[in-house]
């Protein structure tokens, strides 16, 4: 029931999660990332929100660079995050391979 929220929490921005505004800077961050605002969508000082579905979806994400990428829908991905996801594939027995090229 409900909807899920995934975000990347930035370990060495503790501090700024201890103070007194923390949690509302992470409801900003989600309702910015819900709202689709720009240009710091999800951004909330210590971390940052970058997808969200109902609960009974499933998520696929990968993080890198105090960042994160939903994977799918029509999502643009830095094409580090696509290897990533090939290689995980390839470490479990899946074999994987390039769409051709349209002519």
């Amino acid at each position: 029931m409900g909807n899920n929220v995934v975000a990347v929490l930035y370990t060495d921005m503790l501090k700024e999660m201890e103070s007194p505004s923390a949690g509302r800077r992470l409801h900003e961050g989600v309702l910015s990332l819900l709202n689709n605002r720009e240009p710091l969508k999800g951004y909330m000082g210590f971390g940052n929100a970058f997808s969200w579905d109902h609960s009974s979806a499933y998520q696929v994400c990968v993080v890198g660079r105090n960042s994160g990428w939903r994977v799918g829908y029509n999502t643009e991905v830095p094409p580090e995050v696509l290897d990533a996801i090939v290689q995980a594939l390839k470490n479990r027995g899946y074999k994987v391979a390039s769409p051709k090229a349209k002519a």
